[in-house]
């Protein structure tokens, strides 16, 4: 077996999911806020006899539905944490709120290496590479995986 000399492989970090996740987090906050602005606006008549904008009501759940998750979504990007829920947070921050939602997730989608390695994988202590989930020995330098 041919045992790699080089040491371990280190992802570099740039601030772009960071950049990402805190215009995601702004976009969700912006979005809650105008959701309960037109929930309060669509189910507060001018007149008592006037009937409940139910379209302006249903429009407002889905803007606070859908800005509590980019603020949760992009909260994983600040970290780096799930790749999959710092990208649903950008794609429900596009939806809140679309100027800032875009380049959120184009943040978010660029940096996809900077995030932390999941379940799928087994990253290899000596080299550092990327090994399928199971996998006993490093297909890269031959070390015996951990667990």
């Amino acid at each position: 077996m041919n045992v790699g000399t080089s040491g371990p492989v280190v992802r570099q970090q740039t601030g772009k999911p960071v950049a990402g996740g805190i215009l995601g987090i702004i976009a969700g906050v912006v979005g809650l806020a105008l959701g309960f602005i037109f929930i309060a606006g669509g189910a507060s008549p001018t007149y008592p006899w006037e009937p409940v904008d139910w379209s302006v009501v249903g429009l407002g759940i889905s803007e606070v539905v859908f800005g509590l998750l980019a603020i949760i979504g992009s909260s994983f990007a600040l970290g780096r944490k799930n790749f999959t829920y710092s990208v649903v947070g950008g794609i429900c921050a596009l939806l809140s709120l679309w100027p800032l939602g875009i380049p959120s997730l184009i943040l978010i989608a660029m940096s996809r290496r900077e995030f932390q390695a999941g379940s799928a994988s087994t990253i290899c202590p000596a080299c550092g590479r990327d090994n399928p989930r199971g996998a006993r020995f490093c297909m890269n330098c031959g070390h015996q995986l951990p667990g």
